[in-house]
């Protein structure tokens, strides 16, 4: 028994009016020109992979669907050997209604597996490389100006060693359009992106920087309003700058007025302002506004001292998320990516690292406004390094998820891969002396995009001093050990790596598996006595492959865990792994075939035992929760009834 004490429009904007500041005071706002469009319904989905337009609009085979939609859904964790890595194509019909030659029109994408190719009318706009991160498709020139249009989506995630994550990663790598896709109606001249920048924060002030990149069909005045509010609503800074547009791009950047004693943003109070730009004409009239969250706090790992945010200590309490869910794979609603880290941090946990690939923007959304701390991870996992297109497609990857991701005030740590150096997919790709000057390059570029976050890296020990914080592998009492030497095995850890945290512990569970005697902190006999993962799980005895995985043997090593990590002096924290069961194609003996099993709920989300050993630890809500609900039929000696 554990107990503790304690079809949719967004339309930005109509005709209204504020104030400025005096040369721009009492000035009415013309309706803008903008608009975001939620395009998911509609949607019609072929399964093959005929290569060429005109094959996949001669195909009859097509059925109804909506978006997100993967063609893996279930076939990843059914009773067949492999799942399907192909390609697919979708369709659909495009309705504009009144289109203007003064609107310019995009498609977002905010996710495809892993390659896509857009059609227009017939007309290729784009070939995508890279899967987990959006991609815009300009279409203005394509659309009819009758406004019926129609959309063809090449979508693969065929076998691609020159594309990172590894085949060989212990998750599947869904296919298809995974995530939502929208329709943008901009202006002509319209803002393209804006990067906030908070480069000295303290409890005293706070100063902000914004770059703003401008997208111009010609040149002409028009002028930038900057507006930041706070997480009450009220404005804290008011700003104007005029500028001259430029055909084409063109990057303007202003440092806002200071804000004294800000509203610091951390996991027990994510305080969020808001900063509004919006891009008036040489009329004055509103053409454009976009809204980015702003968090004031600043993050740092000092050496042999652990994880601090906003200058006070924080004991890094985590978890991990694979983005699936039963039933349907990665192409999961909002409403389901929000329910997955509301359930996280109603256990009490303040950290999620996301594994092992950027995720949904619905999930950056609820951890700012949650309160929990994100580790973001490039996809290198496994598979060693690769040649020029390997490496070029890597290079993209990040800078491309760091540009898209670095608005988020909840992200704190850059991660450049996973177990990089397992299972090479090229010929000498696992070589430290290939990968550690890759890894070097890579670190750089990430500083250099965003030097505000930490860099780092797990279980890559030749990288251990590239990075700003490390996390070797420590499995006690799982593929190597008894979890009763995790004490000793983070200590020594804290000894050798000064800015070290602990990603990845844990055990399997198989829900309703219980027992009376558990293995206790002393292990199994015989079992492999390092708590490091053997690199050859199969030809080592461990608890893991050498034992039936109920759920009070994992009740306990949890508990373990905990324990000593809250009483560790000086230590950074961990993170369990993983939340929530998911699919792996390489573990088609475990209880569930294909399915690693070690999540704190199912894959369905229910809550396992193991869920509230770390709230009756962390949670600040008080509940009862009376373990083993789940072992409804039990054998044993018969009671004696005196």
């Amino acid at each position: 028994m554990f107990f503790n004490s304690d079809n949719k429009i967004v339309t930005k904007l109509c005709v209204f009016t504020f104030l400025i500041g005096s040369a721009f005071s009492n000035v009415l706002l013309a309706q803008q020109n903008e608009s975001t469009q939620l395009i998911n319904q509609g949607w019609f989905y072929l399964e093959s992979n005929v290569e060429v337009i005109t094959s996949a609009k001669k195909a009859t085979a097509w059925i109804k669907t909506s978006l997100p939609h993967t063609w893996n859904a279930t076939d990843t964790v059914d009773s067949t050997p492999g799942y399907r890595r192909d390609a697919s194509w979708y369709k659909k019909q495009l309705i504009i209604k009144d289109m203007s030659p003064n609107n310019r029109y995009k498609l977002y994408f905010e996710g495809v597996n892993m390659q896509a190719e857009v059609f227009v009318n017939g007309q290729k706009a784009i070939t995508h490389i890279g899967g987990y991160l959006g991609f815009e498709v300009e279409v203005t020139e394509l659309l009819n100006k009758s406004g019926n249009n129609e959309i063809y989506v090449r979508a693969s995630n065929e076998y691609n060693p020159n594309l990172i994550p590894s085949q060989k990663s212990d998750f599947f790598i869904h296919g298809g359009i995974t995530r939502d896709v929208w329709l943008k109606t901009l202006p002509l001249n319209y803002i393209d992106y804006i990067q906030v920048d908070t480069p000295t924060v303290n409890d005293d002030i706070a100063k902000t920087s914004v770059k703003t990149e401008l997208n111009a069909l010609s040149a002409q005045s028009a002028t930038l309003v900057y507006k930041l509010v706070d997480p009450a609503g009220n404005k804290v800074s008011s700003q104007h700058q005029t500028i001259k547009l430029q055909e084409g791009s063109q990057t303007v950047e202003l440092a806002l007025t200071d804000v004294k004693q800000p509203l610091l943003w951390s996991p027990d109070a994510p305080n969020l302002y808001q900063l509004i730009v919006s891009l008036l004409n040489n009329n004055n009239q509103v053409m454009q506004t976009i809204n980015t969250p702003v968090g004031f706090r600043w993050f740092e790992m000092r050496a042999n001292k652990g994880f601090f945010v906003n200058g006070k200590k924080m004991l890094i309490r985590g978890t991990h998320r694979h983005e699936e869910h039963a039933g349907i794979g990665a192409a999961m609603p909002n409403e389901l990516h929000r329910q997955d880290m509301q359930q996280i941090k109603d256990m009490g946990a303040n950290f999620v690292r996301l594994g092992h690939y950027p995720q949904d923007p619905e999930v950056y959304k609820a951890a700012n406004e949650l309160g929990l701390v994100i580790w973001d991870e490039l996809p290198w996992c496994r598979g060693g390094m690769g040649g020029e297109e390997w490496q070029a497609n890597t290079q993209s990857l990040l800078e491309r998820q760091i540009k898209q991701n670095r608005n988020h005030p909840s992200i704190a740590f850059w991660s450049l891969g996973n177990e990089m150096y397992w299972e090479e997919d090229f010929p000498g790709g696992g070589d430290a002396e290939k990968i550690t000057p890759y890894l070097v390059k890579l670190n750089k570029i990430a500083k250099q995009a965003d030097p505000s976050r930490i860099t780092t890296i797990r279980k890559y020990y030749p990288g251990a001093e590239v990075v700003d914080a490390f996390s070797p592998s420590i499995w006690a009492g799982w593929y190597g050990g008894a979890y009763g030497q995790y004490a000793k095995a983070i200590e020594s850890s804290m000894e050798k790596y000064p800015t070290f945290l602990h990603m990845e512990y844990g055990a399997s569970s198989h829900v309703g598996r219980h027992t009376e005697t558990p293995i206790t902190k002393e292990g199994m006999q015989g079992a492999q006595v390092s708590v490091a993962e053997a690199m050859n799980q199969a030809v080592v005895q461990s608890v893991a492959k050498d034992s039936d995985w109920n759920e009070n043997y994992a009740v306990d090593l949890f508990d373990w865990h905990t324990i000593v990590a809250e009483t560790t002096a000086n230590f950074a924290g961990n993170a369990q792994w993983a939340f929530k069961d998911f699919g792996t194609p390489l573990r088609p003996e475990n209880p569930i075939p294909y399915m690693n099993q070690k999540g704190l709920v199912d894959r369905n989300g229910k809550p396992k035992d193991a869920y509230y050993v770390f709230a009756s630890h962390w949670s600040k809500t008080p509940f009862c929760y009376i373990e083993s609900e789940t072992w409804t039929h039990r054998n044993g000696p018969k009671r004696v009834v005196m």
